[in-house]
């Protein structure tokens, strides 16, 4: 039965890995594009061209992001593999770690007290008072309360 175990806590937890990198992957790629579109923007201002805005057609009826839009179909087809290549790496590396973690340590207690330790904190503390802050549009005595019960569980947490 505790052959079933691992499965069942190694997938949520790889696909919360994957998703946070996809999003950082994603803004990188956004913030290149945008920092080569400034460059692109101020050498042509640089060189008195005037450019048109990104929704006008240019002559042969295409849009001037259209490049853009293309490259993510071929991307796409990329990400397929990309996908492939991050699920075996992160799997493989959470079978290491646990199989590190297995031979150095010698007393589960010790490893169940420090999960216990920081997983309750933050789940009582931490997070209820950082959703309410996020999710509550007035600053009131409620929020004020909110971020007491926030310092605290980061404060008690380590």
């Amino acid at each position: 039965m505790l052959a079933l175990h691992y499965p069942l806590q190694l997938d949520p937890s790889r696909r919360c890995i994957t998703s946070l990198v996809k999003v950082v992957k994603e803004w990188l790629q956004n913030r290149e594009h945008m920092q080569s579109r400034r460059d692109k923007i101020n050498r042509h201002q640089s060189e008195g061209i005037e450019m048109k805005s990104g929704n006008e057609e240019n002559d042969f009826g295409y849009n001037e992001l259209s490049p853009v839009r293309a490259q993510k179909s071929v991307i796409a087809a990329g990400e397929e593999k990309d996908d492939r290549v991050l699920f075996h790496t992160i799997t493989i590396s959470f079978l290491l770690l646990s199989f590190t973690l297995a031979m150095i340590v010698d007393d589960l207690g010790v490893v169940l007290a420090l999960v216990g330790a920081t997983g309750s904190t933050l789940v009582s503390y931490v997070l209820p008072g950082l959703i309410f802050i996020k999710i509550h549009p007035y600053r009131d005595a409620s929020m004020m309360c909110a971020c007491v019960q926030l310092m605290m569980g980061l404060l008690i947490m380590p």
